[in-house]
């Protein structure tokens, strides 16, 4: 079950939401006002990130404001701060890129004064750096900067940052709003509301107003109707390329953004409330419920327009509600997704792969039930819950152990590792995640581990059971070698003495094979590691790793050994990918005979030419999947894409069919054109982690050509 927290508290009545994935700020509306609000979800957001020439006397605006926040004097001799800033000095940095947005916010701002300045000509080659404190209303935005001497021309760098989690309003004049999305690159927002020029409910339009460069959006407060048509209580809104689509109480509709041609696409259902669409190759999935908790599942890939709709049959999915809200993708692979029952306080998780219905979390019976949900990880969720924003989190509780797992992957959730069977099997050892929908890494099942892995072990309850040292070694079942684990790794450790107060890196070193237990009484960033354990191809398959406890006065503790089975496996995937061979109308090419590209071509005769793809996509371990990849005239070509197992060792594959079990053509890659830019493109992607990420052993390669009509002609040329 997820946890939930209130994130932002005492709202009106906010029920739409919207979030960009990798963005780092959400939208939402207050309905009550009909206003949108930009809030920040990280602890630090960047404002503006800049490189340019100063010059003498030039005022600098730091957060892209209206306020001059900093300026180089007219003798280019100090630093000046303006309008409220202070500016500090830095020292022992060697790139903007170690100075962090806390490190900023916790300086000693109480030793300088307003509008201070500081020595600077601007001569420095290595360059100078510094941190500034800008006032911003009621708060404070931070910047750092440095000056620099390229040649003849002094340079600043800088990059600055709100740490503030207050929301900014950025649009307004909407009236009853239901649903929110934003377009790409934020030039737009979309939203189904009241529509005061025609009074009827219907899906409007804001451009944004302010320039890109802009630290936050601003959306005219003159929203347009996209359709005159008139929609029966729009609710929930998909932006898919040229189109918006748009679920009212009775239809699926769909709004060309250039022609405002607005078409039934799906008709037959009552009480329309949420809508997700999915794309797969050439198919297009609606999910549409019913505010009652009806969940249809309809092919529209073959719609194209016009009047014509498609029914919908039986519901996919019934769920217990009498209120459902707006529903979100659970993943980006599109295999689940969730559901907010508003009357039950609940979040439902629909599995599209398992079928099942799973309660993911509740809200407090403070606040009323989810109407809106957007996802920013597989295990942080955002709610709109009226009165307020929620966050839901995940986490698998670990307790009464000495050993916890490896980074972020407990021990119960690697197979048998607990265990450690005599002979293991063939994915003892792997993280497996799977059982906890949601967690890292739980959509891939059967993980190796890799590269540098993070030992996490509870210190607090190694202290009060009397244990202060610990030794690691790992053993390579295969080998039969024993290595002792003793290099030192760092961590941040809370120094309350610094000037201002801080974490600061900490090594930890093992003496005599043997590393310190932690003391409960200090703070460390990462309160359970306890060790750094670098792998490589020597210690690929199954390893136990021994860890064995020692008292104060360094005497092992009796029963103090625990072991734990590891899956290790660092092998590089490998790929090769050849030209296409083409034969004849009627005779398959030539087995092993590859083209030679003339100035970049691959010709043809007919668009009825036979043709034959050719590649290699393995792993040692035949541990994988690859995907093989087509793209004609610039756009995809489904039909001509394949996904499969590599194998053990280099093997040729060769292509010959389309995913329709036709013979590949010319004109499968050509189309209606006759000449076209191709790229085949062959991916096996990383499947092995070190505990916290991917860990970067996939393979990749691409071929670009022109494929034109034969035969190619050359004309000379010589230079006049």
């Amino acid at each position: 079950m997820m946890q939930y927290q209130t994130r932002i508290p005492s709202l009106s009545n906010v029920t739409a939401t919207h979030y960009t994935p990798g963005a780092d700020h959400l939208y939402y509306t207050d309905v009550g006002t009909g206003e949108v609000w930009w809030m920040p979800v990280n602890p630090a957001t960047q404002l503006a990130s800049r490189s340019q020439v100063v010059a003498k006397g030039q005022q600098l605006n730091l957060n892209v404001f209206a306020t001059t926040d900093i300026q180089w004097d007219t003798a280019g001799a100090n630093l000046l701060a303006k309008n409220f800033a202070r500016i500090l000095p830095l020292s022992g940095v060697n790139s903007l890129a170690e100075i962090t947005p806390a490190s900023l916010e916790a300086a000693n701002w109480a030793s300088v004064s307003n509008n201070n300045s500081l020595p600077e000509n601007g001569s420095s080659t290595t360059g100078r750096f510094y941190a500034v404190r800008i006032n911003y209303a009621s708060e404070y935005h931070y910047a750092k900067l440095r000056i620099y001497k390229l040649g003849t021309q002094t340079w600043m760098d800088w990059v600055t940052y709100t740490l503030s989690p207050n929301p900014y309003r950025v649009g307004a004049g909407l009236t009853d709003v239901r649903d929110l999305v934003v377009s790409e690159y934020e030039t737009a927002l979309y939203v189904t509301a009241y529509d005061a020029s025609s009074g009827q409910h219907s899906v409007l339009s804001s451009p944004r107003t302010s320039s890109a460069l802009s630290p936050y959006p601003e959306f005219s407060i003159q929203p347009q109707p996209i359709t005159y048509q008139i929609l029966d209580e729009p609710q929930q809104l998909v932006l898919d390329g040229e189109f918006v689509y748009v679920v009212d109480a009775t239809t699926l509709w769909r709004i060309s953004l250039t022609t405002q041609e607005t078409w039934p696409v799906v008709t037959g259902f009552s009480n329309g409330k949420g809508l997700l669409l999915s794309s797969s190759g050439p198919s297009l999935m609606a999910y549409i419920a019913e505010s009652t908790g009806k969940v249809f599942a309809v092919d529209i890939s073959d719609y194209v327009g016009g009047p014509t709709s498609i029914p919908v049959s039986q519901p996919a999915y019934q769920l217990t509600t009498t209120q459902l809200g707006f529903l979100a993708w659970a993943n980006p692979e599109r295999s689940a997704f969730y559901v907010p029952l508003t009357d039950t306080r609940e979040v439902a998780r629909i599995d599209l792969l398992a079928g099942g219905i799973t309660t993911e979390g509740t809200t407090p019976t403070a606040a009323p039930g989810p109407s809106s949900i957007e996802v920013f990880s597989d295990s942080t969720l955002y709610v709109a819950c009226t009165t307020e924003l929620g966050r839901f989190t995940r986490s698998i509780t670990v307790s009464n152990v000495l050993l916890l797992g490896i980074g972020l992957i407990p021990f119960g959730y690697i197979n048998n590792s607990e265990q450690n069977p005599s002979s293991p099997g063939p994915d003892d050892g792997k993280a497996n995640t799977s059982s906890a929908p949601g967690y890292y890494f739980s959509g891939y099942p059967n993980l190796p581990f890799a590269g540098d892995l993070s030992l996490m072990l509870n210190h607090p309850l190694a202290w009060n059971s009397g244990v202060r040292f610990y030794s690691l070694k790992l053993k390579n079942l295969a080998s039969g070698l024993t290595r002792s684990i003793v290099d030192t790794f760092y961590d941040f450790k809370w120094d309350a003495a610094a000037a201002p107060p801080r974490f600061n890196s900490q090594p930890t070193a093992s003496t005599a094979g043997l590393f310190p237990i932690r003391d409960p009484a200090e703070l460390w960033y990462n309160a359970y590691l306890a060790a750094l354990v670098k792998t490589s191809t020597a210690d690929n398959g199954h390893n136990v790793l021994l860890v064995d406890f020692y008292d104060a006065n360094k005497q092992p503790i009796p029963n103090g050994g625990f072991s734990r089975l590891l899956f290790v496996d660092n092998t590089r995937c490998g790929v090769r990918l050849e030209l296409p061979r083409v034969g004849s109308s009627t005779t398959p090419p030539a087995a092993g005979v590859y083209p030679v590209l003339e100035c970049g071509c691959l010709a043809y005769v007919t668009k009825d030419d036979l043709v034959e793809l050719d590649f290699v996509a393995w792993q040692p371990q035949g541990s994988g999947s690859y995907s093989l990849r087509v793209s004609g005239g610039g756009g995809n070509i489904p039909l001509l894409a394949q996904d499969g197992t590599v194998t053990p060792a280099p093997t040729l594959v060769s292509k010959t069919r389309t995913s329709a079990n036709k013979a590949i053509r010319v004109g499968h890659i050509l189309g209606n054109c006759d000449v076209a830019n191709v790229t085949l493109a062959l991916n096996v992607p990383s499947r092995v982690i070190d505990g916290f990420g991917w860990v970067n052993l996939g393979a990749y390669t691409s071929r670009s050509f022109t494929v034109i009509k034969g035969p190619i002609s050359h004309t000379p040329w010589t230079e006049p």
